[in-house]
């Protein structure tokens, strides 16, 4: 079964539910604030939360935002199934479907879980044609005083607190 978090905003607060988002979030590199923020996201009529649950318990977890003026397409921010194969197809049809009746074509998404892209590439292929567009690039930002953190204070740049 497949339910839309706008719809039923009961769920969310369930001890079982935060534990799986909790789970969800963790495993997709996210920090403990995320639970928060994405339970504030629930109502936002351009956000997509899908939660899929197998014999009545939650296993798979799909967000997907609409673009703001910042963002270039509708983004997939979090993706988290434990479930089958076949529970995680039925959620990205709908995911689709959903991006199409707001009138876009094509949809993002960052791998930051750890995993190989090529294991997000199998679950999005059925979706449509996967091209790679951008490589993100995560830096890990000097202290001031570490070896090489001289471009933190020279170069005629004042950096405020």
């Amino acid at each position: 079964m497949i339910y839309r978090l706008r719809e039923f905003p009961l769920l969310t607060t369930h001890p079982a539910w935060l534990e799986f988002v909790e789970r969800a979030c963790q495993a997709c590199g996210l920090g403990p604030k995320a639970v928060g923020h994405l339970n504030g996201l629930w109502g936002n009529p351009n956000v997509l939360g899908l939660v899929g649950e197998e014999d009545t318990w939650p296993v798979a977890l799909l967000v997907c935002e609409l673009p703001t003026p910042m963002m270039l397409c509708p983004v997939i921010t979090l993706a988290y199934n434990e479930g089958s194969k076949e529970l995680r197809a039925r959620m990205f049809c709908w995911l689709a479907r959903w991006v199409r009746a707001a009138g876009h074509e094509t949809v993002s998404m960052i791998n930051r879980s750890g995993h190989t892209d090529t294991v997000y590439e199998r679950a999005l292929r059925p979706l449509g044609t996967i091209e790679g567009q951008a490589t993100l690039l995560k830096v890990k930002l000097r202290q001031e005083g570490e070896p090489g953190a001289e471009v933190l204070t020279s170069g005629g740049v004042g950096l405020a607190a």
